[in-house]
């Protein structure tokens, strides 16, 4: 299953500098933009689930940064319970960028059953 968000992931650089409440908001937007997208029905999974998040982005972010940046967008998937947890033994996640040219920057979120 693959969704696609019109929302572009935050770089670790970017969260280090706000404060809490701006985490948990953009974390809860997240939550927000991946409900509906289930149109209010997201899939409760049992077991190792494999995630890949691609960000199309005009910048691209060096690995760290952007490893850092998918933490409110995971937490999200954990609360409304996609995941289980997001330990190595329940969560096989992959973080990759594309660049894009123009201002059409969004995040794919893919879901399989590992």
């Amino acid at each position: 299953m693959i969704l696609r968000i019109d929302q572009p992931i935050r770089s670790l650089n970017h969260w280090l500098r706000v404060n809490w409440r701006c985490r948990h908001k953009e974390s809860k937007l997240w939550e927000q933009l991946i409900w509906a997208e289930f149109k209010g029905k997201p899939p409760a999974t049992v077991g190792k689930v494999r995630v890949k998040i691609t960000s199309h982005r005009k910048n691209e972010l060096d690995k760290d940064n952007l490893h850092g940046g998918v933490k409110g967008l995971v937490d999200a998937l954990k609360r409304l319970r996609i995941i289980e947890d997001d330990c190595p033994d329940l969560l096989d996640l992959e973080v990759v960028q594309k660049k894009v040219y123009g201002s059409d920057c969004f995040t794919e979120i893919e879901l399989t059953m590992a």
